[in-house]
């Protein structure tokens, strides 16, 4: 199997100038959903407990459960390939705090502690985290701003492109039975299909970065 290692992030092409020299990795969170909680041999306060944590109060198209279990990955950023896989954390965290609690930026930070990382509005005010800028209040985004958001949503992509080639697998997007009391059988079937997807973009390479990212990552 191809393992899900940090250290795979530099296979692939870094950004050696412009507005994401250096940045190797781009990170995400991802919901994966479950059936709602349920188990008649346990007391029914404990219960609710259980439900109000894992309840993520969305239901996407993708994703017909409002209860999930929530998982941290980061990819190459010219590539697309997972290098850290981080979960299952209850689907009502927040992205931030399921990244601050994984062993991400400890991990990365042994490394490199100047190391930038690329991500979503939803990591913002991370040290050395590279995220859109956020319009503030009362004033919109000047041109360079939101010409700047555009360029790193469309870099950023290609995460969103690493978890739709992941969840082709049925597994990752349907209901996941007893999701809150089996989650050591839960995430070795999520590494496995991590595992499977980056030996399948080695293969086949991610239709979107071919050339793209190549020319747009040396802006």
């Amino acid at each position: 199997m191809c393992e899900i290692d940090i250290e795979n992030r530099f296979n692939g092409h870094v950004p050696s100038i412009g507005l994401f020299k250096d940045i190797a990795l781009v990170v995400d969170g991802t919901d994966i959903p479950i059936e709602r909680p349920n188990n008649k041999n346990i007391d029914s306060s404990l219960l609710k407990w259980i439900r109000r944590i894992y309840y993520s109060g969305r239901e996407k198209d993708n994703m017909k459960s409002r209860y999930s279990l929530k998982y941290t990955i980061a990819v190459q950023i010219s590539t697309g390939e997972i290098c850290f896989l981080d979960g299952p954390r209850p689907g009502s965290m927040n992205d931030i705090r399921a990244l601050r609690e994984s062993k991400f930026i400890p991990m990365l930070r042994e490394y490199n502690l100047d190391e930038v990382v690329m991500a979503d509005k939803g990591y913002e005010g991370l040290p050395n985290f590279l995220t859109p800028i956020k319009k503030k209040r009362n004033a919109e985004l000047t041109a360079e701003e939101d010409a700047c958001n555009q360029l790193i949503a469309s870099v950023r992509f290609i995460v969103e492109c690493s978890l739709g080639r992941m969840k082709i697998f049925g597994v990752l997007c349907s209901r996941y039975r007893k999701g809150s009391t089996k989650l050591n059988k839960h995430q070795k079937i999520v590494n496995i299909c991590a595992q499977i997807t980056n030996i399948a973009i080695k293969r086949e390479p991610l239709s979107y970065q071919q050339n793209f990212y190549q020319e747009l990552l040396m802006r």
